[in-house]
């Protein structure tokens, strides 16, 4: 079971690798313009990446110890999060924030963030709760609206692909 771990461990860098690869010659060739085919091909291959991913995270879930819901699960827990250690894993988060980053260009540089800062830094409390109007503040004021996205973390489980990707 440890080799297979590790087998696994190595497909999904080198999957990673392919993905991200595959979206860095999208973007530039998407920028360069004129070689539209050429830019769909490398996403077409970034995104076929992911999906395989998809298949390896699945078969490793089997392997765990525990309920895969309680350690890679959406849900309230004692951490500053609202997910669980493997949720990053299991919905390939960080894989699907990097296609819709690469896909849709958002304007915000806190594109699907999933951490609220002030619950990190001070905890649950007062100063987490404004993350919410803070959120609020910066869809008013001119300028900010792009940055809303960095004041808080959703209050449910981000749905895969991210709207607007594929």
């Amino acid at each position: 079971p440890v080799f297979e771990d590790i087998a696994d461990a190595a497909h999904m860098t080198a999957l990673r690798a392919r993905q991200v690869h595959g979206l860095y010659d999208y973007v530039d060739l998407r920028e360069r313009g004129g070689q539209d085919a050429a830019a769909q091909l490398r996403l077409q291959d970034a995104q076929a990446a992911l999906d395989e991913a998809l298949t390896v995270v699945a078969a490793r879930e089997a392997n765990y110890r525990v309920p895969a819901d309680r350690i890679a699960g959406w849900r309230p827990n004692p951490t500053a999060y609202e997910f669980t250690y493997l949720w990053t894993v299991r919905s390939l988060f960080y894989w699907w924030r990097d296609e819709g980053k690469a896909v849709l260009a958002p304007p915000s540089p806190c594109y699907l963030n999933i951490i609220n800062p002030l619950t990190v830094a001070f905890g649950e409390g007062t100063y987490s709760r404004m993350g919410e109007v803070a959120s609020d503040i910066f869809t008013f004021v001119p300028g900010l609206g792009s940055s809303a996205d960095c004041a808080g973390a959703p209050n449910r489980e981000p749905t895969y692909p991210p709207a607007g990707v594929r």
